[in-house]
């Protein structure tokens, strides 16, 4: 016997176009839905305050990073979201002196350094994650969440 489209597979899942709308179920709530205050204080500000990308690298990092398969991924998203939030209540407390140790600040009081590298780790962390939820999702056919389910 041959499988149909929209036949069902062992976990419930269609052939085809079902996984696919788990992965995109999973990539709007679960990877960009989080990411919203940015987009919001950009399309009403036109930029994004330093202080809010190191706040959203660090809860977003950490976040993506529990809900990782893989334990060093695990374990890495969660220190280096751990380190963002140091630097941020760093910037917050204005105390960023202590971690600049002489470097030039940004207009805002940020290392610029630290800029770059939350840009960088929002972009790597959404990309590890993506990849790994497409292999969850469209490889291993494992459901977004049980709310869908039918």
């Amino acid at each position: 016997m041959s499988v149909q489209r929209g036949d069902l597979l062992g976990r419930g899942q269609r052939v085809g176009r079902g996984r696919y709308q788990e992965f995109g179920i999973c990539v709007l709530l679960h990877m960009l839905l989080p990411l919203a205050p940015l987009m919001f204080e950009y399309v009403l500000t036109r930029s994004i305050d330093d202080n809010s990308l190191l706040l959203v690298t660090s809860m977003y990092t950490m976040a993506i990073g529990a809900t990782s398969d893989h334990k060093f991924l695990f374990v890495l998203m969660l220190l280096v979201g751990f380190g963002f939030s140091i630097v941020y209540a760093l910037q917050i407390g204005n105390n960023i002196g202590l971690l600049a140790g002489g470097a030039e600040l940004t207009s805002t009081g940020v290392i610029p350094e630290s800029i770059t590298a939350a840009k960088g780790v929002l972009i790597g962390v959404f990309i590890v994650h993506f990849v790994e939820r497409f292999n969850r999702h469209i490889l291993e056919r494992q459901p977004y969440s049980n709310v869908f389910a039918k």
